[in-house]
């Protein structure tokens, strides 16, 4: 069937019109709502790359006014995109406005879990509804019940990726790795370009480097191989993402018997285009980190000599330590 809106799903319900769960929300309420204040505080710097949002995967659906074909919308489409209106205004509205009632904030989030409640009732195949009904719940902190709408959905259609992936990512959060494993590789199988599940699963191996291989789901070597590929697929398909590039060149450090000429070529290509003298200089530490780590103490020198930035002195002297 066509849609008439774009679905835009953030990372990582079907019975009567108020149930007991929507009382539980109220307890989660305020820790959200606080958080919607501080969005705009800085982070604490760090040489790490950050990494992307759950927000960074997006799936769309055709809009009836995208071909001459277009049908008109029917009451599932209408009644579903009218919740998204609401909750979306919500959202905005409570982290734009500081100063809007905490009551009234909480009567227009328990009003949209209501309509959702509603909605999965009286359309309970509708993959989408409950998609969206686990986001909002993600977003409020209730990640089981949220898996449990991801899991609805995807009884529903098993093929759609984000949903794999939003699955992925809580039986990974829940220590789950074994499971989470075959989600992340279905929502790659599904949709191959999208950057982020390539991202996601070297996360996955990476978090649980040591647990797969003692539960022999990988031999090294092939763990050293799935993980390093995971992040450098991520990086060839979204080049000006420097989030993944930082990464995969990270990942040189994570596994045994690294090609540490072509870790330093991604140092180098990430140096070619870095912004600021604190991006070069951080650069600059990791690529005397691999001369050192690889023995070649003469090339670590004059790089650790040409960094300044007060703030990275204390990572520049343990590595001049380590030059013999």
């Amino acid at each position: 069937m066509a849609y008439s809106f774009v679905l835009k799903f953030f990372m990582h319900p079907h019975t009567s019109l108020v149930k007991p769960c929507v009382l539980v929300l109220l307890t989660l309420l305020a820790l959200f709502f606080s958080a919607c204040s501080g969005v705009n505080e800085k982070p604490k710097e760090s040489a790490r790359a950050p990494e992307p949002s759950a927000s960074d995967s997006q799936t769309t659906t055709q809009s009836p006014h995208s071909s001459p074909s277009s049908t008109p919308q029917s009451m599932e489409e209408l009644n579903l995109e009218r919740i998204q209106e609401k909750e979306t205004t919500l959202l905005l509205e409570a982290t734009l406005l500081e100063n809007m009632d905490v009551d009234e904030k909480h009567r227009r989030l328990i009003d949209v879990v209501q309509m959702y409640e509603t909605f999965t009732t009286r359309f309970p195949d509708s993959e989408l509804g409950f998609i969206f009904y686990g986001k909002l719940l993600r977003k409020i902190g209730m990640n089981k019940k949220a898996n449990n709408m991801f899991f609805r959905a995807n009884k529903i259609n098993p093929n759609i990726a984000v949903v794999k992936q939003q699955i992925g990512n809580f039986l990974s959060e829940e220590g789950m790795f074994e499971l989470a494993l075959p989600y992340f590789m279905s929502a790659i199988d599904l949709e191959p370009q999208t950057a982020l599940y390539h991202y996601q699963l070297g996360e996955l191996l990476y978090t649980y480097y040591e647990a797969y291989l003692s539960k022999k789901v990988f031999d090294r070597k092939t763990l050293d191989k799935q993980m390093t590929e995971a992040f450098k697929r991520a990086a060839e398909l979204a080049p000006d993402e420097h989030t993944y590039a930082f990464r995969y060149a990270e990942s040189f450090y994570d596994i045994e018997n690294a090609n540490w000429d072509k870790a330093l070529n991604e140092w180098q290509k990430l140096f070619e285009k870095a912004k600021t003298d604190r991006e070069r200089d951080i650069i600059r530490l990791h690529q005397a980190r691999v001369y050192i780590i690889s023995g070649r103490y003469a090339f670590a020198r004059p790089l650790l000599a040409t960094i300044n930035q007060p703030t990275l002195e204390k990572a520049r002297q343990e590595l001049l330590l380590q030059v013999k």
